[in-house]
């Protein structure tokens, strides 16, 4: 197992800084990928440090099968790269925890498994959406 720093959860803000509104906060990050609050980053700064990494591995395990964990925000700004779809809405409706299988051709194109129902867990892994994860209690 490697940690990578770059795919840590998206900064919002300093910790003096107070949201009301945390999912307003959140929109408007969303709704402009270059804003960011005092003392946390734009969708475009942690967009891009995650990218990086998310290239690297697929560059040195290409062919391979790779897992890769991460936090909610950063995961929708790394399927918002390769898919402008992706954004709030589906950030709201994740779970936690959710699981998805992507698939990469060795070009910059992906697809998402079509047995990935969205917001749940990959049921190739033997695991159901119903039961909890071991070590969740």
């Amino acid at each position: 197992m490697v940690t990578e720093e770059d795919l840590r959860e998206r900064q919002l803000s300093s910790t003096d800084v107070k949201h009301e509104n945390f999912r307003g906060a959140k929109q408007r990050l969303y709704r402009d990928s270059t804003y960011a609050y005092p003392g946390g980053e734009s969708g475009e700064q942690a967009c891009s440090r995650a990218i990086a990494v998310i290239e690297r591995i697929l560059d040195t395990h290409a062919g391979h099968k790779v897992v890769i964990g991460t936090h909610g925000d950063v995961m929708t700004l790394i399927l918002q790269h390769y898919d402008s779809s992706y954004g709030y809405d589906f950030w709201e409706n994740t779970t936690m925890p959710d699981i998805y299988k992507l698939e990469f051709d060795g070009s910059t194109s992906w697809s998402r498994s079509p047995d990935c129902g969205s917001n749940r867990v990959v049921y190739e892994t033997g695991i159901s959406q119903d039961e909890e994860l071991e070590g969740d209690q």
